[in-house]
């Protein structure tokens, strides 16, 4: 609070507060007031925009989050953000029971990083989740290709119950 009453147009001392009020107090209403007077002074303050927009999405307030985690396209983020901002948001919607808007933001998040199996168990497990086993095993399979001993792809197929 003092940090912020030095710097009183500076987003930086509210942020980290709301990281703060977040992370070690488990106090996501103060956080989310935080994260918002961010962004109240600078607008397009990536790092509070970030921050409110994944604690939203695990609130379930999914639009709101994606319109946070992606920005208009005025506002371009690297390819490993957007991968993240479409897995949080894919992630946030099935969760909701939307499946097919949250495939798709997984399915962007592949095709963002092809070589992320990080990316791909996600979307299979969503596949799994929207019953779409054939999917889910195809996805699992080529997590397989790109990393031979991938755990998470392993026990995915083993609990479809899938063998090659």
């Amino acid at each position: 609070e003092r940090a912020a009453a030095l710097t009183p147009r500076d987003p930086l001392p509210r942020y980290r507060m709301g990281v703060l009020l977040a992370s070690k107090l488990d106090d996501t209403t103060g956080a989310e007031e935080q994260f918002r007077q961010a962004l109240a002074l600078a607008p397009d303050y990536r790092p509070a925009s970030q921050a409110l927009g994944e604690l939203l999405a695990g609130r379930g307030e999914c639009d709101v989050a994606a319109e946070l985690l992606l920005p208009a396209s005025g506002h371009a983020l690297a390819p490993v953000a957007q991968g993240n901002a479409h897995v949080l948001i894919g992630q946030c919607l099935l969760a909701h029971r939307q499946p097919h808007e949250g495939l798709g933001h997984l399915e962007t998040a592949v095709s963002l990083a092809p070589e992320s199996t990080r990316y791909r168990l996600v979307l299979a497990r969503g596949l799994v989740a929207a019953e779409q086993y054939r999917d889910a095993i195809d996805m699992y399979r080529s997590v397989l290709a790109l990393e031979p001993d991938n755990e998470g792809a392993i026990e995915g197929l083993e609990a479809l119950g899938w063998s090659d």
